[in-house]
């Protein structure tokens, strides 16, 4: 059995991002933690300072507002995701759901926007379950280097693969 700690973020698809992000921005209190304009917002109450990582507990999605045959362009939930204590509970849970026959879709591997280690599953009716590692800020972390390196792999603020949202 996972033990979750808690909930670590729900992502939301939604078919008018900026309408989203001021709802949840003046009725929730949440803030911009990073996004790619036009198609993603990460957003947080603040708690994790000025990690600079995209440190989220909702993250909107932009999708078309017409009814998509993939359910992770259609609007409503995206997935749940759940934080383990560590980066090899996240690991070793993933061994355990293969073991399990539970359909894993992608994972474990690093997210670049925040720094944990995650992975992708369904439940039996095929909504996208997370589990993720604590949020946390190395010791040492160069943003700069974390944004440089970033860019240069394409990965942050711009190039979400399209073939799963993460």
């Amino acid at each position: 059995m996972i033990k979750p700690l808690g909930l670590a973020h729900v992502n939301i698809n939604v078919t008018d991002l900026e309408r989203s992000e001021k709802f949840y921005r003046d009725i929730l209190g949440l803030k911009p933690a990073g996004r790619v304009p036009g198609r993603v917002v990460w957003m947080n109450w603040g708690q994790h300072g000025k990690a600079e990582l995209f440190f989220h507990n909702i993250a909107l999605y932009q999708v078309p507002g017409e009814k998509a045959d993939n359910h992770r362009q259609r609007p409503g939930l995206n997935h749940v995701a759940f934080e383990l204590e560590s980066a090899e509970a996240v690991e070793k849970a993933t061994e355990w759901l293969r073991e399990k026959g539970v359909k894993v879709l992608k994972g474990p591997h690093l997210h670049i926007e925040d720094l944990t280690t995650i992975t992708y599953f369904e439940d039996p009716d095929g909504n996208v379950l997370e589990i993720s590692s604590p949020k946390e800020v190395p010791d040492g972390w160069d943003a700069q280097a974390w944004r440089d390196e970033a860019d240069k792999r394409g990965l942050h603020r711009h190039n979400i693969p399209e073939e799963f949202p993460d």
